[in-house]
């Protein structure tokens, strides 16, 4: 009996796992992959196991189409600030020494203004005792004492090591080039492929930073088929560029995909 259409009723999975419904007109743009899909992987475990494989391929496909659509990351956003605060930093610090010198020499004009704007206690019991000014320029010292610190892209923040669905060990603020959306795509398709081909029980799940198993077998050109209906755009040597990516980023791993802001 031939496989019926792709739809929300025609794909068993097992519970939890969620319905995945394609928007109107998608079934038929990934008719070739799910065919070529089922072709190739289909007979290799349960049909269960296989329609549920091709349901978790098909919500990454869909992850990255509204990744695309969205707008920019929010990880690159703040890559983005991250390089635009490195750029401020001297005004930052010259207009914090120009209102402590201020606070010094006018501390009664000062003072009075920031009793107004609700300063009265300072930074509380360490400020006990002191003029309000006073308490004032301390405040300011110490902010800028510790803000080249938390300016330099310090702190243990994701958005430094992730690009799309992917994160590496290593910060990629410098980056000229990153990965592209497609690339990441194929990064979680392989390693789902090859997890459900080396007969893993948990095929379907992955942990934060999951890097790319050796066991099973890659797809590749299974996997690039869908990645071209996501993204749009065809990878030419997907299996000679993911081991690039993977040679060139020791420990790079697959993560969820960002929220996305638009523009």
């Amino acid at each position: 009996m031939k496989n019926a259409p792709l739809t929300a009723r025609s794909v068993r999975t097992p519970p939890g796992c969620g319905a995945l419904i394609l928007p109107p007109g998608r079934i038929d743009a990934y008719k070739r992959p799910i065919n070529y899909f089922r072709k190739t992987i289909g007979k290799i475990r349960t049909k269960e196991d296989s329609e549920w494989l091709l349901r978790v391929m098909l919500a990454a496909c869909l992850s990255a189409e509204n990744f695309i659509a969205s707008g920019t990351d929010e990880n690159k956003m703040a890559r983005r600030n991250d390089a635009e605060a490195i750029d401020s930093l001297p005004d930052q610090l010259t207009a914090i020494r120009t209102l402590s010198s201020f606070a010094r020499k006018h501390d009664r004009q000062s003072g009075f203004a920031l009793s107004l704007a609700g300063f009265h206690h300072g930074r509380g019991e360490q400020d006990q005792g002191k003029k309000i000014s006073i308490a004032f320029i301390e405040f300011l010292r110490d902010y800028q004492h510790h803000l080249p610190t938390t300016t330099r892209r310090g702190g243990p923040w994701v958005h430094r090591g992730q690009c799309a669905n992917l994160i590496f060990q290593k910060p990629i603020d410098d980056r000229k080039r990153h990965p592209s959306v497609g690339m990441g795509l194929l990064f979680h398709l392989v390693l789902l492929l090859r997890n459900y081909t080396a007969a893993s029980e948990s095929f379907a799940r992955f942990q934060t930073g999951e890097p790319m198993p050796s066991h099973g077998h890659p797809h590749y050109n299974l996997a690039r088929d869908f990645v071209r209906v996501a993204t749009g755009k065809k990878i030419l040597a997907p299996g000679p560029s993911l081991r690039k990516l993977i040679k060139e980023n020791p420990g790079v791993g697959l993560c969820q995909w960002p929220s996305a802001v638009r523009a």
